[in-house]
């Protein structure tokens, strides 16, 4: 939706505002309002193609989570693999979540007090926790031992992501981590 307000500010001289991310000010249901000056403003004019619009006006993104965001994919790559081999500090062990040290309890403690919606975002947070502690300690942690973590966790609280790609979101949170964790 940003590309789209982008195109038609940049499309109309900013006649709206240019500020403006809100889905909601993309729609507008004709209707007849109570104690409201009612009309509808028309004129002969083209249909806007919005397809058309955003490929007249590319959108670039300018607020860019880290500094390695800044450049071409094949560079960030070269990064994070940079970022990776730095990561040594292979002395750290555990043997289930509760004494794992990246882990943070008061997530957990979070998550375990969850009664209605929310549980998956609370369990993406722990990913995330995770990946960004093991990160700053310097230890390699891998999505592999992400997901034996998580899968402890759910395995204790109802086993609710028994069919989750539990491994594929670990990964996107390493990969978040390493992009976003100064070390």
């Amino acid at each position: 939706i940003k590309h789209l307000w982008f195109a038609v500010n940049q499309e109309f001289n900013s006649l709206g505002d240019p500020q403006t991310k809100d889905l909601s000010r993309m729609y507008y249901v004709p209707a007849q309002y109570p104690n409201a000056y009612n009309f509808i403003f028309t004129h002969n004019a083209p249909v806007l193609d919005p397809d058309a619009l955003m490929d007249k006006h590319h959108f670039v993104n300018e607020r860019v989570n880290s500094f390695g965001g800044l450049f071409p994919e094949a560079i960030q790559k070269q990064i994070d693999e940079y970022r990776k081999d730095k990561l040594t500090n292979k002395n750290i062990v555990w043997s289930n979540y509760r004494d794992c040290p990246f882990v943070n309890k008061r997530l957990i403690s979070e998550y375990m007090s969850i009664s209605g919606s929310g549980w998956y975002h609370k369990m993406y947070q722990i990913m995330m926790s995770i990946s960004a502690n093991a990160i700053k300690r310097g230890y390699p942690i891998t999505p592999d031992e992400i997901e034996k973590l998580v899968r402890e966790i759910d395995a204790e609280t109802g086993g609710w992501y028994k069919n989750r790609p539990v491994k594929l979101e670990a990964s996107r949170a390493i990969d978040f981590a390493l992009r976003s964790v100064q070390t």
